[in-house]
């Protein structure tokens, strides 16, 4: 195994590039996955080959339980695609296999070498940071989106940038701003070059570009978690259930926009500079909100692109996760996404908290917020392997804990 020292960081060359291979179509913006179709598929194909290989040869190290528990709602959409439609299930599993597969991966990586994990934890931060930058690039060339031409999706889509809309963006670069601040608190750097392009970055997009301000309240949360780590250790179950408080307040403001058309959550979209339908999510979230309650029950499972734009006026999704956890699992669905939520509360030791697992954690709870309005149904890989990563971390430093008590 040939050991690379690049800066500050000491990792496996071998280990980094199979973690290239494994995690590429996870990582390449769409753009690139769809301008080549046959490339995106040899790559997803080469992608899943290689973390099904690395999960048959590590399978001792995978904490089923911990991995069942954040898929479950996944897992009951899938069964009540099954109930409702009678649909044939394949084609959503295999949406869904990101998800799955990296929560397996995760599981894994964390009982690897030190080494091994610093070549996971840069793949992530070097492969995003690359796209970003050229991504950031091109979105000081075309402002407004890249032009027709060479550069498009498949269909002629114009202003659209690598990663799809300027929203689209946030969620994709979030990864590669926890791994670079990762291996800032490795290396007990407050701030390294890579960390400082990223957040400099979207904030040249969001002050020039567009204002994407969802993703700038997760950054926000994101930098406040880090700033008041002591005080939000010391009372974190009191903090950590306001906050979900405070996301369910507006939630429940939307809810009652989307089912009277008014409300006082319009006076914060005055303030926050959007417009009082949010920017036209009002007439999806409507749409959304009212499918759900044709089968409030079950659901409605898993519903392709073309049917799910006809029914709520938008095939990615209702732009807000709750919503989309409504109209594909019912209300069972929303009690075993909420019991997610709160695993948490229940499954986290505290005093078995390390710099990293904090970190993780302040990324899953920043992505809460952007579960609020952004179309994030089918991109679960960003954030349900984050929680998955931190509550097996945590139960190993328990369990090797007790272990070492018990020794002695």
């Amino acid at each position: 195994m040939k050991i690379i020292k690049a800066g500050n960081d000491v990792f496996s060359f071998d280990y980094y590039i199979i973690f290239l291979l494994m995690l590429s179509s996870f990582l390449i913006p769409d753009y690139f996955m769809r301008m080549i179709p046959a490339f995106g598929m040899s790559l997803t194909f080469l992608s899943l080959s290689i973390s099904l290989l690395y999960i048959a040869l590590n399978y001792k190290k995978v904490d089923l339980l911990v991995i069942l528990g954040v898929n479950i709602y996944l897992i009951w959409f899938l069964i009540t695609t099954f109930i409702t439609n009678r649909a044939n299930v394949v084609p959503y599993l295999f949406q869904e296999w990101k998800t799955f597969i990296l929560c397996f991966v995760v599981s894994c990586i964390v009982h690897e070498k030190k080494v091994n994990k610093v070549a996971f934890i840069r793949v992530i931060r070097d492969v995003t940071l690359i796209f970003f930058i050229l991504n950031l690039m091109l979105s000081i060339i075309y402002r407004n989106g890249i032009p027709n031409g060479n550069m498009v999706f498949n269909g002629g889509i114009d202003s659209y940038y690598l990663y799809g809309n300027v929203n689209a963006m946030v969620r994709a670069i979030f990864p590669g701003i926890l791994c670079s601040m990762l291996l800032d608190k490795m290396h007990k750097q407050n701030l390294s070059v890579s960390t400082f392009i990223f957040f400099s970055g979207f904030i040249f997009i969001f002050l020039y570009v567009y204002h994407m301000m969802t993703g700038l309240l997760a950054l926000v949360v994101l930098v406040l978690w880090c700033t008041f780590k002591n005080v939000i250790l010391k009372h974190f179950k009191l903090i950590y259930s306001l906050y979900i408080l405070i996301i369910s307040f507006v939630q429940f403001g939307i809810l009652q926009l989307a089912n009277i058309g008014n409300g006082w959550i319009t006076s914060v979209a005055l303030f926050l500079g959007k417009s009082t339908d949010f920017s036209g999510r009002y007439y999806v979230w409507r749409r959304a909100l009212l499918l759900f309650k044709q089968s409030p029950e079950f659901g409605w499972g898993f519903i392709n692109y073309e049917n799910l734009k006809a029914l709520i006026l938008n095939g990615y999704g209702a732009h807000n996760y709750i919503l989309d956890t409504a109209i594909n699992g019912g209300y069972i669905g929303i009690i075993l996404f909420i019991g997610i939520i709160l695993m948490p509360l229940f499954m986290l030791r505290i005093d078995f908290v390390t710099n990293q697992q904090y970190l993780l954690l302040g990324g899953w709870v920043s992505l809460l917020t952007m579960l609020i309005s952004e179309p994030l149904r089918g991109w679960e890989f960003l954030f349900v392997p984050i929680l998955c990563c931190v509550l097996i971390m945590n139960r190993t430093n328990y369990q090797k804990d007790r272990l070492l008590k018990i020794s002695n």
